[in-house]
């Protein structure tokens, strides 16, 4: 109760301490987020394995389509498969005796010539040809295929908010990339503009030492301050081609596009009346996970639910086969498992763990994302702080820069007292750039941790 008590009191002092507007981004940034998105490798990655989890799913059911197998084979034996010749003489022997029986000869005399035996025929040619048809038909699995179903179905939702955790780490790696660009630009505007200032200066004071109202080492202080200028300039110049590159690679658009991008840098203030309370996407994969163990730990007990098939055969061919293959045969199988040797028992012990496991990491991340929200919410206030003190300081430096130049002119400072009071203006300004780029990591850390910054994309 009292974190919660603190948390409202939190986000009311917030919400008394900033304008309310809504979450919004520029154009050409959400034009730049969609770009990286869109060619993001994970993601292409992690959509291949949702697709491979759908197809595992629909393979599931499909074990209740019937199956059919047509085969077909040939064998050749050593030789016939015949009566042994004691048992062919019997089978003789009795014709013989039917055979008299039947004309009424008797028994002790010899078969006329012209009456003719029948041969035992063999009981199988060496040589085989088969050819059947088999069908096996899944009538019910033990509810092991529908509890297979519900573990892929809950992999797969894990594995779509893993495309919105992989969405989330992009765009807070892009924006602040793009926001680098925008600290560059505007700091490389400060120092253009200090440029200009010193080259101002320079005119003046190379005028006032023909007039013998400055001297060399005036003009010699201005150029060291120029020269410190340009190394500056040239620092950022190589970090701004750095990070141009960076934000290629992460959007496949090219440097030179990017350069004609009107990039700013402004306030993102946050709507807290339209602010969602939504739970961070990590938490919802993790509790889809869970779902998958739970229904898991359920498959593996399925082991010990009977299974019931449909079998059938059909012979094609039917010149090789023997009097005691069946031309054809239709049955029904059961299969119970009653004792497996507790392999289903361990399998289960084991999922369980799994779900110790991931319950565990529930409650510890719950604990830090009530830690990240609190402070984000402090971070954010206190940037919003620093930008209006930043503001006061841009102010204040003007003023004194320009009652410093009016000074220096009418001879009342030295070039020293100018060139410090310039200098602080310049620390001024880039203060307050510093101050609007640290407001912008803030507000898209705080709209992270409440699980609301893809809505600014949307």
């Amino acid at each position: 109760m009292q974190r919660k008590s603190y948390h409202i009191f939190i986000i009311l002092f917030m919400i008394s301490a900033a304008e309310i507007y809504a979450q919004k981004i520029q154009p050409d940034l959400k034009f730049l987020i969609n770009r990286a998105i869109k060619k993001n490798h994970e993601k292409k990655i992690n959509n291949f394995e949702i697709e491979r989890t759908k197809i595992q799913q629909k393979n599931l059911w499909n074990n209740y389509l019937p199956k059919l197998y047509l085969n077909a084979s040939y064998t050749r034996l050593d030789n016939d498969i015949k009566l042994d010749n004691n048992l062919q003489k019997l089978l003789m022997g009795t014709e013989k005796l039917l055979i008299k029986e039947a004309y009424g000869i008797p028994f002790n005399t010899p078969l006329p010539p012209q009456v003719s035996l029948i041969p035992i025929p063999k009981i199988q040619d060496k040589n085989i040809l088969k050819s059947s048809l088999d069908a096996e038909w899944l009538l019910f699995s033990g509810l092991k295929i529908s509890q297979a179903s519900k573990v892929l179905e809950h992999k797969s939702k894990a594995l779509e908010y893993q495309n919105n955790i992989i969405e989330e780490r992009l765009v807070g790696k892009l924006v602040k990339t793009y926001h680098q660009l925008a600290l560059i630009q505007s700091t490389q505007q400060v120092l253009n503009t200090m440029d200009d200032y010193l080259q101002k200066q320079e005119n003046f004071v190379s005028k006032a030492k023909k007039n013998g109202l400055a001297i060399e080492l005036d003009l010699q202080k201005i150029a060291l301050a120029q020269q410190k200028l340009k190394i500056k300039q040239l620092s950022l110049e190589n970090s701004k081609r750095l990070v141009l590159e960076t934000l290629h690679q992460m959007t496949d658009i090219p440097t030179d596009r990017l350069k004609t991008m009107d990039i700013g840098l402004d306030k993102i203030l946050i709507n807290f009346d339209k602010l969602k309370g939504e739970q961070p996407y990590e938490m919802h994969a993790l509790n889809e996970k869970l779902t998958a163990q739970k229904y898991q730990k359920k498959m593996a007990y399925t082991a010990y639910i009977p299974k019931l098939m449909l079998k059938g055969h059909y012979e094609l061919l039917k010149d090789d086969l023997t009097m005691l293959d069946p031309k054809w045969y239709v049955g029904i199988g059961l299969k119970w498992d009653i004792f497996d040797g507790f392999k289903a028992w361990n399998q289960s012990k084991q999922i369980q763990l799994q779900e110790n496991q991931t319950q565990e990491k529930i409650r510890e991340a719950d604990e830090l994302i009530h830690l990240q929200q609190l402070q984000a919410q402090l971070n954010y206030q206190t940037s919003l702080e620093k930008i209006e003190e930043t503001k006061k300081q841009v102010k204040i430096a003007k003023y004194t820069y320009q009652l410093s130049k009016k000074q220096y002119e009418n001879g009342l400072i030295s070039i020293t007292d100018l060139l410090k009071s310039l200098n602080d203006l310049k620390i001024a300004k880039l203060d307050y750039t510093k101050a609007l780029y640290e407001e912008n990591n803030a507000a898209i850390a705080y709209l992270k941790a409440y699980g609301n910054l893809l809505n600014i994309i949307k």
